[in-house]
């Protein structure tokens, strides 16, 4: 009964985490922070006995580190994801905006780079003809994604689908 009720409170706290209220998010924050600290320690503590005690059968405890490990990791890496959320919320929001059209201009750059490879790959006289069937696949998924992305841009550069600290969300 205790570990359903300490994995919904787990989930619950890394939830909050990216809730749009600062206080929420500062006290989700904080426990996020808690949980990676200890299990971080706790895993490392595992480690150092299992090796430390492994003539007396210490090696047990390796095994025993998986657990508090990946819990580390995963609220390692949401209490760290929520932090750079709250630091964006705070941004103001033509600052986000140029952030957001800035990531579109990279990803559009990336996307026209990687079909300009693809075609120079398909276009080589050493490339196996099952290879050229999984890039031409390949080129028709950039070019269905590059047509689809300048279809973002109107909405990106609207002002009011950005959020600032203290607002909901636009929905």
């Amino acid at each position: 009964m205790w570990q359903t009720l300490a994995i919904v409170v787990f989930v619950a706290g890394l939830i909050g985490a990216f809730f749009p209220r600062a206080r929420v998010r500062a006290v989700a924050q904080f426990f996020g922070g808690a949980v990676f600290v200890l299990s971080a320690l706790s895993a490392v503590a595992m480690v150092v006995g299992g090796v430390v005690l492994e003539s007396r059968g210490g090696g047990v405890l390796l095994l025993g580190a998986v657990v508090p490990g990946i819990v580390a990791w995963i609220s390692g890496s949401l209490f760290f994801a929520s932090r750079r959320y709250g630091a964006r919320r705070r941004r103001p929001v033509d600052e986000q905006q140029r952030e957001t059209l800035s990531d579109f201009e990279a990803t559009l750059d990336g996307a026209l780079q990687r079909l300009a490879a693809l075609r120079a790959e398909r276009a080589r006289l050493s490339t196996s003809a099952a290879r050229r069937a999984e890039i031409d696949r390949a080129i028709a998924h950039e070019q269905s994604m590059l047509g689809l992305l300048p279809r973002l841009r109107p909405a990106l550069e609207d002002l009011r689908n950005y959020e600032q600290e203290g607002q909901a969300p636009n929905v």
